[in-house]
């Protein structure tokens, strides 16, 4: 109605919408402009609009910004906030949750935070006074050096003492942050260049020192990062030197599962090379493993058939498999289990020991349960062990010594 009363002249002209629009519009274009009365202004605006002759703000941002990724506007200001001594507590906090944030969703982010420096300040965080930060320092750590400019970064700069350093920290989760921080440097950058530095830095002593800390979670990170060590052969012998033998005794006797699960990996590592099997016979470690090789957890009984597979490839150690009732228990327990890795890991042990005749005349119970393997094994692993394990306890002066193909 208003509109007709406009087009006959008896009403004034209806407000334009658009009018404060296109002024706000004008105005964030740096342009100066005044709504007139008419729609004179609203059409001046649609054509200039119209020909694409919109100005650019009058405060120009960089170009980059318009290339780049909005999270690397992000990088100098967080690195600027664990730089800075007069930024809070909260704010190291925060900008430390920032980082492993980004981290955690891909990992452009840690490239692009090395290159703008970032490193330095996170390992300047390991020795702040709050332990919530320096755990934070320690996560984002790990992070970066995962990646191989992360590394070289640490590397180039001494930053790796400092992570060994926090390893002794007093508050478990800083010492179980730098443990995996420092697991992670397993990622060699030129010939295990990583793994040696860690061993010149002293991480030998400080694993098997934490590795007799009174907290399970500490114990069981301390052993996984040792187990990284053993990349460098000559790592073997130091860590035989630096006493890990009476550390694992105590610790196989854990009720901690996880603790148990890794002390074992250990053992099997250690049993690679002969100073690790006679090591290991010195200190009668199948006793205790017998008893795993029985535990409730699989992932325990897992790793306790990996080591007791390992000790017995030595005389010595078949023997003590006899002695302690490794090979009893084998041929009770063989038909009851379930998990693939358990039941190879048994077969294997079966063909160390029955190089051994007396073994070989107790296995003989087990054949019927080896043949029954052998013909219905899932994998082509399990029924090659179970046929050698089979040849191996039908073995006679004048056989092979390997099964027929």
């Amino acid at each position: 109605k208003l509109q007709f009363l406009y087009l006959i002249g008896s009403a004034p002209p209806p407000p334009c919408p658009h009018r404060n629009m296109w002024s706000v519009l004008r105005r964030m274009q740096g342009e100066e402009y005044d709504p007139d009365e008419n729609t004179a202004g609203v059409t001046a605006n649609l054509n200039h609009i119209a020909q694409h002759e919109c100005r650019a703000n009058q405060n120009h941002v960089p170009e980059h910004l318009l290339t780049e990724p909005y999270a690397m506007n992000v990088y100098p200001k967080l690195v600027r906030t664990l730089e800075d001594p007069e930024s809070t507590t909260a704010l190291r906090q925060k900008a430390l949750e920032a980082l492993n944030n980004l981290y955690g969703q891909k990992v452009d982010h840690v490239f692009q935070s090395v290159r703008y420096g970032a490193v330095q300040p996170l390992a300047r965080c390991l020795k702040d006074e709050r332990h919530e930060i320096r755990a934070l320092a320690g996560a984002a750590l790990t992070s970066v050096v995962g990646t191989e400019v992360g590394l070289e970064t640490v590397l180039a700069n001494g930053y790796e003492t400092d992570i060994v350093a926090a390893v002794g920290d007093a508050e478990p989760s800083v010492a179980v942050a730098a443990l995996s921080c420092l697991a992670a440097m397993d990622h060699a950058v030129g010939e295990n260049r990583g793994t040696k530095a860690l061993i010149k830095a002293g991480c030998i002593d400080t694993y098997i020192l934490k590795a007799g800390d009174t907290s399970p979670v500490v114990q069981q990170h301390a052993l996984i990062a040792l187990s990284k060590i053993f990349q460098v052969k000559e790592a073997y012998i130091n860590v035989l030197d630096a006493g890990v033998m009476k550390v694992l005794e105590k610790l196989l006797a854990s009720g901690h599962a996880r603790v148990l699960e890794s002390a074992c990996e250990t053992l099997s590592l250690l049993g690679f090379f002969s100073a690790g099997k006679r090591a290991c016979v010195e200190l009668s470690v199948l006793r205790p493993l017998r008893e795993l090789m029985c535990h409730d957890s699989a992932d325990v009984r897992r790793s306790a058939s990996g080591a007791a597979m390992a000790v017995t490839v030595d005389n010595e150690g078949k023997q003590q498999a006899l002695d302690y009732g490794v090979v009893a228990s084998i041929i009770q327990r063989l038909h009851l289990e379930q998990d693939e890795t358990i039941v190879t890991n048994m077969l294997r042990i079966t063909c160390n020991c029955s190089e051994s005749p007396k073994a070989r005349a107790e296995f003989a119970a087990l054949l019927p349960t080896l043949k029954d393997i052998a013909s219905a094994a899932a994998t082509p692993l399990m029924k090659n062990t179970a046929k050698r394990a089979v040849h191996m306890v039908e073995w006679k002066p004048g056989m092979p010594i390997e099964p027929a193909a």
